[in-house]
């Protein structure tokens, strides 16, 4: 699930086409295109594997595969920076996720729900996630000792390029999980801490 449809479907579509050409998961499990269940944000394999993208506020309800309902629901950039300015919007997203999306798995069997994104908002879905996460990881640009938390990918010299050219509240917001409004500091998020 994402802010929106096309953006689910833009998740979703790395998966589809390693699905439909990588040779190792061809050679190992056989072809696994289904045909007829086999479109852009909707695909069934031919070992019964489901995989669906849901927009924020779609309907998700009866979502199933024969007897099986979603045992992993995943949300990815579900919040917006212009959504994250109207708490009614906030409510309303979070409602829907709880509700509609989330209300879609079975009792009877574990679920796993993951939610990434930054914590872009004093209130946004990601930060009222990390409210009931069994589990949270908060990863910053840099770790708490001030040093790239992916050296191989982001070389101190690219970020203290990105970092020199954009606001203060920017590099907060979106590289240290620590949103700032009206020239406050919201919290101090430091390496895989999550706000209690």
């Amino acid at each position: 699930a994402s802010n929106s449809f096309d953006n689910a479907v833009r998740l979703t579509t790395p998966y589809k086409i390693q699905l439909e050409s990588n040779r190792r998961i061809i050679y190992d499990y056989g072809p696994q295109v289904s045909l007829g269940n086999w479109t852009d944000g909707d695909f069934t394999t031919r070992s019964n594997f489901t995989i669906r993208s849901i927009g924020a506020g779609q309907s998700p309800r009866g979502a199933r595969n024969e007897e099986v309902r979603p045992d992993i629901i995943c949300f990815d950039d579900f919040d917006t920076d212009e959504e994250c300015l109207n708490g009614d919007i906030i409510d309303k997203k979070w409602k829907w996720a709880n509700d509609a999306l989330i209300g879609t798995r079975s009792i009877s069997e574990p679920t796993t729900i993951v939610w990434n994104g930054n914590l872009i908002a004093e209130d946004c879905c990601i930060m009222r996630a990390c409210e009931y996460a069994d589990r949270k990881d908060v990863v910053n640009i840099r770790d708490k000792d001030g040093v790239s938390t992916w050296p191989t990918k982001n070389t101190e010299e690219h970020i203290d390029r990105v970092l020199s050219i954009i606001p203060y509240s920017t590099q907060q917001k979106e590289y240290y999980n620590n949103p700032v409004s009206e020239g406050k500091v919201f919290k101090d998020m430091t390496w895989g801490n999550c706000p209690p």
